[in-house]
């Protein structure tokens, strides 16, 4: 029998699943939102975060009330019925992940560059370096669980050393005057513009709903774990983003330096030798979030085919001779493989296009995942509205809380409308893969029922 963790053992690890890359390749993207207004920035990961604390205490609800495995899926399977949870299943198989991971690897390779003193590689040295590290993160996990989840665990606290160091001593040089001038400057457009990029940064704090079932006493302790996970989340990243911000004297050199703002602040800081670590210890991060990525993209179509949501289902729910979701695997590597793909082309023709328009000009990829989820969100804090008070959960839980974090999902999804021309584009893009698997699905259960 598996022994139970404790509460501050699931504290730990939803720290852990939720801090992540997305901190440092977004930074220079916030601020260029906000036009290089520092204050309106920081008030944007303040109330996101806030609002994240709440859909927490929501779905806490959630994981409270069920024993399906899969997190969100079975939150959705649970609430909404079948069809729903398959959907949701085959759209964080087939959308979601797959696009992270592209990006995920796109961005490693890039501050890999920065690491041996390259700022301005070509795409072409990017995207080959990129699909190098994702096939190389694909067969690791493809052999290994168990190393996978080692790496996992030393990039967890590995990533936290470049939010600490530069967040302290950042800090320490804070221009307060500068932020309350900022926020004097409000701007509803501005504040809300930056909070998809935002939303990257805490992606991941829905799976830790999941950790309820190996709980010692999770009806007590889920809502304080999503609850108190969600504060430290931000309040590290308002450290990093803060400090980060004080050690440039003009916030558009960040904007201008683009990803390479990580080094150029370590070098303020400790030298060169000093923002060589911090690259090191960034592409780490990113490596340790695109490998938890690739864990949990193994297990999803995995969870599809044994529930026989997949055609040739036998075939991918079989294991690989290592013991891992072999089959399924390829189902994974193949979708992440068809949307690097694109972001190959985009990289490719934007560094041509001296200015022009060009194929999927001013499409963000991935984006898309992100905007999803809140619609996700959405729905499920609904359901928590819903049922909660019936079931005897109280007015904050099931009222308050979930309308709250409903606030801070719908702004994120505002901020998606605002920043990407071709919104409607990621939309139909969504709905298309949805109709083809919902087709699939169904195909597959009328065999069955006339079997």
């Amino acid at each position: 029998m598996n022994k139970k963790i404790t509460f501050t053992e699931a504290l730990l690890t939803a720290v852990g699943m939720v801090i992540g890359s997305g901190i440092f390749f977004r930074a220079s993207r916030i601020l260029d939102y906000t036009n290089a207004n520092i204050g309106l920035a920081v008030l944007g990961w303040l109330v996101l975060g806030l609002t994240l604390v709440f859909a927490g205490i929501g779905f806490s609800v959630l994981a409270s009330r069920t024993t399906r495995e899969g997190g969100i899926v079975g939150y959705m399977e649970d609430t909404l019925g079948k069809t729903a949870g398959f959907l949701t299943g085959w759209f964080t198989t087939f959308i979601y992940i797959p696009l992270l991971m592209g990006i995920l690897a796109i961005v490693a390779a890039g501050f890999i560059y920065n690491l041996i003193g390259n700022d301005a590689p070509t795409a072409m040295q990017v995207q080959v370096l990129a699909l190098v590290l994702l096939l190389a993160c694909w067969g690791w996990n493809y052999l290994s669980t168990r190393f996978s989840a080692m790496f996992s665990s030393a990039a967890t606290i590995i990533k936290l050393l470049p939010i600490v160091i530069v967040g302290l001593i950042g800090i320490t040089r804070l221009r307060t005057g500068d932020i309350v001038s900022d926020l004097g400057h409000f701007n509803m457009g501005l504040f809300t513009a930056p909070l998809l990029s935002m939303a990257f940064a805490f992606d991941g704090w829905t799976s830790v709903a999941t950790l309820s079932r190996d709980m010692e006493n999770p009806q007590k302790d889920i809502a304080k774990v999503l609850a108190l996970n969600a504060v430290i989340v931000t309040a590290a990243y308002v450290l990093y983003f803060t400090g980060m911000s004080m050690l440039f004297d003009n916030p558009q050199t960040i904007i201008d330096l683009g990803n390479a703002h990580v080094g150029q602040a370590a070098r303020e800081i400790m030298g060169e030798f000093g923002a060589k670590a911090i690259y090191f210890c960034v592409i780490v991060s990113v490596l340790g979030t695109l490998n938890g990525n690739l864990m949990a993209a193994f297990r999803y179509p995995h969870a599809l085919a044994v529930n026989n949501d997949l055609p040739n289902s036998a075939f991918f729910a079989q294991e690989s001779k290592y013991g891992t979701t072999g089959n399924a695997s390829l189902i994974t590597g193949i979708a992440a493989l068809a949307w690097f793909v694109l972001y190959t082309v985009q990289a490719f023709a934007a560094e041509g296009a001296n200015g022009a328009r060009y194929m999927f000009d001013g499409i963000a990829f991935d984006d898309i995942p992100i905007m999803a989820m809140s619609l996700i969100i959405i729905l499920l804090l609904v359901q928590v509205m819903k049922f909660g008070q019936k079931e005897g959960y109280g007015t904050f839980k099931s009222i308050i809380a979930p309308i709250i974090g409903i606030i801070g999902q719908a702004f994120v999804i505002v901020s998606f409308i605002l920043n990407n021309s071709q919104w409607w584009l990621y939309t139909l893009v969504c709905v298309a893969i949805l109709v083809v698997g919902y087709l699939i699905n169904k195909s597959i259960k009328d065999k069955e029922i006339t079997a």
